[in-house]
């Protein structure tokens, strides 16, 4: 079982294969009113005989129920969806479904409306009822007008019922591209739909007529001589000779004149050149596809949740931190996936999940509420906005640290470079460590806390700079380590590859000393470090 709260703004990293995807798809399944299909593959356990997803809302919302001649408003703030396998064919029927499905919403029990603080019942509704309790066999409440009891069962509470406030829930598959095209239940074909409907409710037939005579007159002048019709007219005779039917207004015919917008599709138009969507690119028409989405959901009524699949699909980075930005400013909540570092902040930690393998979710509330030096783990966190460190300390490329399967927190660049290139000569392999250069021994704590709060295994590499490791500048970042895994320097990795903390162009001759250091000129001290950190990839 796992449970996510999501923030406005909200994504969820890990690798592949580790849920991510999933959770998108149990919302979508969960908060959509239509038939949902299930097969065995939404079942992670083969032996598992039940699945059920429960989303929760921050706001209340309706489910108006109905009760003969009238409806009874019924204040619910969750919905589930239950499916479970069929033991035996339903009525005796063969090919019969072989999951039995349920979605409803859940009501919110209450003796009283006085209970109520932080709802605002005046904007959803005046007739609640006075109470609603659980029973045995479901829930029951007053009638608003009699004030007899009016008892209701799960099956009731469908989402097919008119909701009130119910947030829409709007779904980008890795496909979202389409949505923008004609096809079946696409955004395009829908708007297609209700722009003909507006079309056909305030035409008048003979305005119509008389307007495409004369664009069609126009437009076929430009391909047919009016005065020696080769082309239709004889067609039209022939026709008319062998169906005995009067065919002398054929036509070839460039639009449905009640469905003008029947074969409608986005195009950037410069004179009578058109570039078709499909043909904008896969960047821009995924993008295309979302705008279309928000303005058009924007104008419904109700919260606008989107759920997203990997939003940064062919768009280059500089376009996946605009639309990052955007993210951020939407009035709508957006959950979404990511594989991509644009996508996030550090500086908003709450609203990122990170996904396990195991699939467990962090950062976990137990690691969140740990002491540390006097304060929390989640009040450390949430200095990094405080205090700015999100543009300060910490560069957008650190944002990797989310997306590690392991990480090695080292001092500077030099350490950067030089301990996986060292490891190559040595025969030692870290090709699977994300290794972060905290650019300071100071600022090595703030990169600890990101993986101590997110359970992101990690390896500290610290110089001691000739102190020992309770010295005021070593404590912290020797005494924030993870289960002992620490390696040190007893002055520095520079001076250690022989060059002074003086030289001029440091970095550079020690990137060089590096490059060029044979195996039998590699210390005992670099060696055993390197050693111990190949020993904690295995582990």
């Amino acid at each position: 079982m796992a449970n996510v709260s999501f923030k406005k703004c909200h994504a969820l990293i890990g690798e592949n294969g580790c849920g991510k995807t999933t959770i998108l798809e149990a919302i979508n399944l969960a908060t959509s009113s239509g038939y949902s299909h299930i097969t065995e593959h939404d079942f992670n356990n083969a032996d598992e005989g039940d699945l059920e997803i429960t989303v929760f809302f921050d706001k209340p919302f309706l489910c108006k129920i109905p009760d003969g001649y009238t409806t009874q408003d019924i204040l619910c703030q969750s919905v589930v969806f239950s499916a479970h396998r069929r033991k035996q064919a339903a009525g005796g029927k063969a090919l019969s479904d072989p999951f039995v499905t349920e979605k409803y919403a859940v009501p919110i029990l209450y003796n009283s409306k006085d209970e109520f603080h932080d709802i605002d019942l005046e904007s959803l509704s005046s007739k609640i009822p006075d109470k609603i309790l659980k029973t045995e066999q479901g829930y029951e409440s007053p009638r608003k007008t009699s004030g007899s009891a009016f008892r209701f069962t799960q099956q009731r509470l469908s989402l097919q019922n008119e909701l009130i406030n119910y947030s829409n829930v709007f779904y980008f598959d890795r496909e979202r591209e389409s949505e923008a095209s004609t096809g079946f239940n696409t955004l395009l074909s829908k708007i297609i739909k209700d722009l003909n409907w507006r079309y056909r409710n305030k035409w008048t037939q003979v305005d119509i007529v008389q307007k495409w005579n004369e664009f069609y007159q126009q437009v076929i002048d430009t391909v047919i001589d009016p005065k020696n019709d080769r082309i239709m007219r004889p067609l039209g005779e022939k026709l008319q000779k062998i169906v005995s039917i009067k065919c002398d207004n054929l036509e070839l015919s460039l639009l449905d004149l009640e469905q003008p917008f029947l074969k409608s599709f986005f195009s950037l138009r410069d004179g009578s050149n058109q570039i078709d969507q499909k043909n904008l690119g896969s960047g821009i028409s995924i993008l295309l596809a979302y705008f279309l989405l928000e303005i058009i959901s924007n104008l419904s009524k109700g919260e606008i949740v989107f759920l997203i699949d990997e939003p940064e699909l062919h768009l280059h980075p500089q376009l996946q931190s605009r639309l990052f930005a955007e993210f951020q400013k939407s009035l709508s909540q957006i959950i979404y996936t990511t594989q991509s570092d644009c996508f996030i902040s550090i500086a908003d930690w709450m609203s990122i999940s990170r996904f396990g393998r195991d699939f467990k979710n962090t950062p976990e509330t137990a690691r969140l509420n740990e002491d540390l030096e006097g304060k929390k783990v989640s009040e450390h966190l949430d200095e990094i906005k405080t205090f700015h460190q999100h543009k300060a300390i910490f560069f957008r490329e650190d944002n990797q640290i989310f997306f590690a399967s392991k990480c090695l927190i080292v001092e500077g660049p030099a350490e950067k470079y030089g301990v996986p290139v060292l490891a190559n000569k040595l025969n030692k392999d870290l090709c699977d460590v994300t290794i972060i250069s905290a650019n300071g021994k100071s600022k090595i704590p703030y990169y600890q806390l990101l993986c101590k709060s997110f359970g992101i295994p990690y390896f500290t590499v610290v110089d001691l700079d000739g102190m020992k490791k309770d010295a005021s500048d070593n404590k912290r970042p020797c005494s924030w380590i993870m289960d002992n895994a620490l390696a040190v320097f007893d002055k520095s990795f520079e001076e250690e590859l022989g060059v002074s903390r003086t030289a001029e162009h440091k970095v550079s001759k020690v990137l060089m000393k590096i490059d060029e250091m044979a195996i039998d000129k590699i210390t005992e001290t670099i060696k055993k470090n390197i050693e111990s950190i190949v020993q904690w990839c295995k582990e």
